[in-house]
């Protein structure tokens, strides 16, 4: 048996228990009152400031949604690891 083999199966096993047990403990807060949050595309009325909103149904079969990134990186003086490693 490996020296590291132990470590693994309990990173396993709680990796599992946190998936198995987090949709159980949020379907708890939803009984308690809270409200919970509309799936995409659904009606939803809601109140904003004391005026009641109200939210149509969207048919989401065809969405177009374009992303452009931009990353700008100021100079610290760190150029990276040296050519000679």
């Amino acid at each position: 048996m490996k020296p590291g083999c132990p470590l693994g199966i309990s990173l396993l096993a709680t990796i599992c228990l946190v998936l198995f047990v987090s949709p159980v403990l949020a379907e708890e807060k939803n009984a308690e009152g809270e409200t919970p949050t509309p799936l995409a595309g659904e009606e939803f009325d809601t109140e904003v400031m004391g005026e009641p909103v109200k939210v149509p149904a969207r048919d989401r079969k065809n969405v177009t949604a374009a992303s452009f990134g931009v990353q700008y990186l100021p100079a610290s003086g760190f150029a990276g690891p040296s050519p000679d490693r």
